[in-house]
């Protein structure tokens, strides 16, 4: 072998080692107790599950901490659906004053699909335990959406997203939305290239032109602001109520999990929802819970560690999806 080749080769075995290596961290039994003390907690949460129809129907999950631009973006997602007949939205509020409560004017007529759930802020445990809970609330409808609580929608969103599965079958269409200040930008963005992260990796982004064709590329990993799916999602890997006070690590977790189970993560072909980005001034769950970033790379470590199937599918192995990260990696920090 050249030497070059041999040393390129020992690179990225080093890099592989160091990445399956352990983090000293809390001692597994600390973080076993932590688990199983969640899983209880959540136990009184869980409700039956429903047979998924064939109706075209879309569950919305939107999970929402001290957010008052919720109702705006609700109000926003039926106004701009083709068929808001076939959207159902499952909402968990964790508020702390009612402004920040779902309140709709008087001529929303879409009250019936929308299940909600309340919780206190004083109560609330991130963003994972509050999509586990929107979960709970998904009543058997055909699509899986996931999106954050301060979105806007293009017009005719829920179409173009059920026509892009239905072109690219056992697909997560997936991405960073952009942000709604550019509201008119056309190119898309891509999570495509991985970066270590701690114990983990995260996503980054980049915008990629369509050249008008409708290209769906690889992700890398999930983006939390747009997971849009068939609800078959839900069944392979039910969201994890053990991820209690994470913020970050959770899109890796859940990336490795779909991969192992077959699922392909592409970006959507055109952009269909934007996000608002950075909301200065406004209460964030990661602030007021001063959440700490080495115990959530520690519970996430663990359980990539620990758990096996059906947490983890078996189509494809955990060392495979860090081997695709690897090469997509990416050399600038995040």
């Amino acid at each position: 072998m050249h030497p070059k080749w041999l040393l390129l080769a020992i690179f990225w075995f080093l890099l592989l080692l160091k990445l399956l290596r352990k983090p000293a961290a809390a001692s597994d039994s600390a973080i076993v107790l932590t688990c199983r003390e969640a899983q209880d907690a959540a136990a009184k949460y869980v409700l039956p599950t429903h047979p998924t129809r064939s109706d075209g129907s879309i569950f919305v999950s939107i999970a929402s901490y001290r957010d008052q631009d919720v109702t705006a973006t609700i109000e926003n997602m039926f106004n701009t659906a083709t068929h808001p007949d076939r959207v159902h939205v499952g909402l968990v509020t964790q508020n702390k004053t009612s402004k920040e409560d779902f309140r709709p004017g008087d001529d929303f007529g879409h009250h019936a699909n929308v299940r909600t759930f309340s919780l206190p802020h004083t109560e609330a445990r991130g963003p994972c335990f509050a999509r586990f809970l929107c979960s709970q609330l998904h009543m058997g409808e055909t699509y899986y959406m996931q999106i954050d609580s301060h979105t806007r929608f293009v017009d005719h969103w829920d179409t173009k997203l059920v026509q892009m599965i239905e072109e690219n079958p056992n697909t997560v269409l997936t991405h960073y939305p952009q942000s709604w200040d550019n509201i008119q930008e056309d190119t898309v963005p891509v999570n495509d290239q991985a970066v270590k992260y701690k114990t983990y990796f995260k996503y980054k982004a980049f915008n990629r032109p369509t050249h008008g064709k409708r290209m769906f590329r690889k992700s890398v990993g999930v983006g939390g602001g747009l997971i849009f799916a068939p609800s078959k999602i839900l069944s392979d890997c039910p969201l994890d109520s053990r991820l209690n006070f994470v913020f970050n690590g959770e899109e890796f977790l859940y990336s490795c999990r779909l991969f192992t189970y077959g699922w392909e993560l592409r970006a959507p072909c055109e952009n269909v929802v934007y996000h608002h980005y950075y909301r200065r001034g406004e209460p964030k769950f990661n602030v007021d819970k001063m959440v700490d970033p080495n115990k959530s790379a520690q519970l996430v470590r663990y359980l990539f560690d620990s758990q096996g199937y059906p947490y983890f599918g078996n189509v494809r192995t955990k060392n495979d999806y860090v081997g695709l990260c690897l090469r997509n990696l990416g050399s600038d920090p995040l």
